[in-house]
């Protein structure tokens, strides 16, 4: 007669998973959060995926984070055992891997691209006939050109030095706002800089994760911007191809190097590394101290775009417009000509009047 009433329960299933839903795109680590109606104390909780324990938790916290890796579908579910004994178990949650597999030839280069019109609105109707690409001044053939919303890795740095202490509840709010409106197979990784970069969440699509990581950023310090486009970039190096962009939020300039040759020397640095890594820069500037021209031509060489702000007032509208621009890319394959060692200049046209494409000007063979 228990192990009647012990089945019972079990089909209606005491224990709901309630993050992820089912069919949810997840990958890297996320934190799952469920919820049990259960009258005796549980004593431990056991995380399944596709069968297997990933993790054994003593009682009922009622969320724990585990990695879903990056291109596997799994079937999670949770079993939990009570102070007398009793298994329950949960239904199971089918989630999606994260994926978009492109042909790893060394022959083929990735091109993001976003188009606007002379009013500056996005255009998104483009097909891969009304585009043309050039290196060199010659034209090279394009394998394809997609809109559809696809997977992104994205890194977000954000200036955390002093000079932003009076405006810093401004910026982690705009930044959380920003998060949120990302597709849930977006991939982010959190680093803050101040006196040095600090790399505060790995690659998640955990978004109430990031919201929490970015609440707890504070200001101090000094201004690392070229060593946090280093770690940001050696961040997306393994990263699969496909969709890949940076975005740098700053309201000042480097302040760890000052001597003008090294200053220039990582500006350089910094192009051909994300032009050749596929990485889009999107730079942001707050105020009348950063080096607008710097950060301009940051994000014109490598394909993103260069956001100016005035004011704080002006953060949840330049984060807006980035967002519609992550959202609105076209990824190009095209196959180059060029074998010889050095810089290749790239330029990318659609037939529309008065349309501007901002998309990657370079690549380099070594």
């Amino acid at each position: 007669m228990l192990a009647c009433w012990h089945w019972l329960l079990l089909a209606q299933s005491p224990i709901s998973i309630t993050d992820p839903i089912h069919g949810a795109r997840v990958s890297g680590e996320y934190e799952v959060t469920w919820q049990v109606q259960w009258s005796e104390p549980i004593a431990q909780t056991n995380i399944y995926l596709d069968d297997q324990i990933v993790l054994s938790l003593p009682g009922n916290p009622g969320a724990a984070t585990i990695s879903f890796g990056e291109a596997t579908d799994h079937q999670l579910r949770i079993e939990m055992t009570d102070q007398r004994g009793a298994r329950l178990q949960s239904g199971s949650v089918e989630t999606r891997a994260i994926r978009f597999d492109f042909a790893e030839s060394s022959r083929l280069l990735l091109l993001t691209a976003v188009v606007r019109s002379r009013s500056n609105r996005v255009l998104t109707d483009f097909k891969t006939k009304d585009f043309s690409v050039w290196e060199d001044g010659k034209p090279i053939e394009i394998q394809s050109a997609q809109i559809e919303e696809l997977p992104l890795d994205l890194v977000i740095l954000l200036d955390s030095s002093s000079s932003l202490k009076s405006a810093i509840e401004r910026v982690r709010h705009s930044a959380q706002t920003f998060v949120q409106g990302l597709s849930e197979q977006d991939s982010v990784a959190l680093i803050q800089f101040h006196n040095e970069p600090s790399l505060i969440q790995d690659f998640t699509n955990d978004k109430k994760k990031l919201i929490q990581r970015i609440e707890s950023i504070e200001a101090y310090g000094e201004t690392a911007f070229f060593d946090a486009l280093d770690q940001g970039l050696t961040l997306l190096k393994n990263r699969k191809r496909g969709r890949r962009a940076l975005v740098v939020f700053t309201d000042g300039r480097d302040s760890i190097y000052e001597e003008p040759n090294t200053l220039a020397r990582l500006f350089r640095q910094t192009i051909s590394r994300a032009q050749n890594q596929e990485t889009s820069l999107f730079t942001m500037g707050l105020g009348d101290k950063v080096h607008r021209e710097v950060l301009e031509i940051m994000a014109r060489e490598s394909g993103g775009r260069y956001y100016a702000m005035g004011q704080v007032s002006d953060l949840d509208q330049a984060f807006a417009e980035l967002l519609i621009d992550l959202r609105s890319q076209y990824l190009l394959s095209v196959i180059p000509q060029q074998t010889r060692k050095g810089f290749h200049r790239l330029e990318v046209k659609v037939k529309a009047r008065g349309a501007t494409v901002f998309a990657r000007q370079g690549y380099s063979i070594e």
